[in-house]
């Protein structure tokens, strides 16, 4: 398995050259500041069912979650370069994963496996996830969220939550969220 994770950091690194998949000051620290903090969701995820990345981007969490053995992964991304990206590292590390390359929005939940448990990394705010989360019936999710999840998190209601230190910096979580 680790040698499946120095390929993506390969084809990651390639691919960065020409689209912005990360900021150029975290390329050469990809396995703490990326791989290490996704794999922190491995705890709090179940095999059974269906895990959907929201904003894949450069595939964190999705990615990694699937290097890491989990084959229920849905990544999201509607961004063309990006999802073209997560196709190639796909095809070329052999995972099992599903890429949907459109809006979220338009995302048809009806051919997954339940239950449905939303992931993301770097998308928007907690108040568009939520969002997201409702509209396509996905009760359960955790996400990595930043300084300001304390003020994101007093907007939402009708949720429960756990907050869950970031084993790797001090100034984020992840917010394991269940819907009412």
């Amino acid at each position: 398995m680790s040698y499946l994770f120095d390929d993506y950091i390969d084809l990651l690194k390639q691919w960065n050259r020409h689209i912005n998949l990360v900021q150029s000051d975290t390329v050469d620290d990809v396995k703490t500041r990326h791989i290490a903090d996704s794999l922190q969701l491995v705890p709090y995820l179940q095999q059974n069912g269906t895990i959907f990345d929201i904003g894949s981007g450069a595939g964190f969490p999705g990615i990694i979650l699937a290097i890491a053995g989990f084959n229920n992964v849905v990544l999201i991304e509607k961004d063309l370069k990006k999802s073209v990206f997560l196709k190639e590292v796909r095809r070329k590390l052999n995972l099992d994963c599903q890429i949907y390359a459109c809006d979220v929005y338009k995302l048809d939940t009806g051919k997954y496996k339940k239950p449905f448990f939303a992931i993301s990394r770097a998308f928007g705010s907690l108040d568009i996830l939520i969002n997201i989360m409702r509209k396509l019936s996905i009760y359960d999710g955790i996400f990595h969220r930043g300084k300001t999840w304390q003020s994101e998190l007093s907007a939402i209601s009708n949720i429960h939550h756990e907050v869950i230190p970031s084993s790797l910096t001090t100034d984020s979580i992840l917010l394991k969220i269940q819907l009412v």
